[in-house]
This record gives structure tokens, sequence and C-alpha cells, in this order.
């Protein structure tokens, strides 16, 4: 993806947000009519529950790459590789989430007190949510999980 400078970057993201608003907009009441107009409410509240945990993701990513800095300044121990085997180890790249990323650095013991109390924070909240014990651990792959640890 190309880089632009500070003021086309904002142009493009004020712009996205507008074009996401009136799309999404649209979406939704698409796909309620088509699946009321059916009487397929049972596929239409299945339907928006996917979508709305595929939202969920997205915004853990989005706010994973937005808070990047301030997590890796307050969560992360100091000086911990960029890097572990092969497997990133810092907040703010678009394709993780905070939880993942989180266990990531759990795993390998660069999470700060901070970060510990951070991740337990998460977990409490999943734990009620989802009945997972520790969902930051569960967010990482199995194959990050073994590189991290070393035993692949």
């Amino acid at each position: 993806m190309k880089n632009f400078g500070a003021f086309k970057g904002l142009l493009l993201l004020v712009l996205s947000f507008v074009v996401f608003t009136i799309v999404s907009i649209i979406g939704v009441v698409y796909s309620f009519f088509k699946h009321a107009l059916k009487l397929q409410l049972k596929k239409l509240w299945y339907s928006f529950g996917d979508r709305f945990t595929k939202l969920a993701l997205l915004y853990d990513q989005k706010g994973n790459i937005q808070l990047g800095d301030i997590l890796n300044d307050v969560y992360v121990k100091k000086d911990v590789p960029e890097e572990l085997n092969g497997i990133r180890l810092r907040y703010g790249h678009q394709d993780d989430t905070i939880s993942d990323m989180t266990g990531r650095l759990a795993l390998a013991g660069f999470l700060s007190k901070e970060g510990i109390a951070f991740k337990e924070d998460i977990n409490r909240i999943f734990k009620w949510l989802m009945k997972q014990e520790d969902h930051c651990i569960e967010s990482v792959s199995e194959e990050n999980r073994k590189r991290i640890l070393n035993k692949k």
C-alpha cells in the first residue's frame, strides 16, 4: 500500500469514513428487508450476529493500528525485539488484533506490569462474554504459539 503524506492520508481517512457510513447504512437496510420480506427472521438474526462479530474484529484491528504507539510504550517491556522467530511482537500492525498481540507478548514474557494487568482485564471480559479462560493466549494461532515458544 502506498504511503501518502499527512494531508492526503487524512483526506483519505475522512473520505473512507464518509463512504463507509453511507454504504453501511445501505447494506444494513438491504439485508434487513431481504430477509424480513422472506420471513427468514432466524436467518436475519444470525446474519446480523455474524456481521456484528466481523465488525468487532475490524474495530479491534483498527484500535490496534490507532493505539499502537501507546500500547507499545505502556504494555511492552523496554528493549523487546520487534520479532521473535519471525513473529511480530509490536502493536500497530493492521493484520493483528489487540488480544492476539497481547497473547504473543505474554507467551514471550515481554508484557510490562501494566501489560499483564491489561491482559487480565481483557481475559475477564471474554470469560464473561465467551466463557474463555485465557482469551489472549487463545487468540494466538497454534503455529505462532509454537514459534514463540521455540517448539517449531
